[in-house]
């Protein structure tokens, strides 16, 4: 059902008549499902990827930014659609985007240059900022932006401020500006 709702869904109804099972009761039941194994994928996945793939081994394999050899990674947060959310309209209002005119929540997501992710922030109300999700999420850039003993003889900018000695930089764009 998963597997089968993973590549198909597109309305949860389609994918349950096919199952021949009422709507809720199948939403419900492969959702549970999925957050079971979440934890499993993101450790096999994702976690796993991040602890492979150091600085050091992305600059053998000339995976490195080539602007910013420096830059560990890019964050960034993307827009999810959803349905109009159920309930009054301030609450409604949370998820709405102004910017693209839609209802949904944001994704923030660390990719390394070799195009593996390295994190993913489940959705947040699109009412916050990029910054804010990113910060909420600084112990997560703190630990994989930190420089290990092998990696701190390769090339940096000169302009980093005092920190460059200790951190690589990450990509963002304009959404979060005042990140430090």
């Amino acid at each position: 059902m998963l597997l089968t709702s993973l590549k198909h869904c597109g309305v949860w109804d389609v994918v349950a008549t096919a199952f021949k099972q009422k709507v809720a009761t199948f939403e419900k039941r492969v959702t549970k499902f999925f957050t079971a194994l979440h934890p499993f994928g993101m450790r096999k996945y994702v976690t796993a990827v991040g602890e492979k793939w150091t600085i050091n081994q992305l600059d053998a394999d000339s995976h490195q930014i080539k602007n910013f050899p420096y830059a560990r990674y890019a964050t960034d947060v993307t827009f999810q659609r959803t349905n109009v959310p159920s309930g009054s309209d301030v609450e409604k209002k949370l998820f709405y985007s102004g910017k693209h005119h839609l209802y949904g929540h944001k994704i923030e997501t660390s990719v390394l240059p070799n195009s593996f992710a390295i994190n993913y922030i489940g959705y947040c109300k699109d009412s916050i900022s990029d910054k804010t999700i990113f910060d909420e999420n600084l112990d997560f850039h703190a630990a994989n932006l930190c420089k290990k003993a092998t990696g701190i003889e390769m090339a940096d900018a000169d302009d980093l401020g005092p920190d460059r000695e200790l951190r690589w930089a990450v990509l963002v764009d304009n959404g979060y500006q005042g990140a430090q």
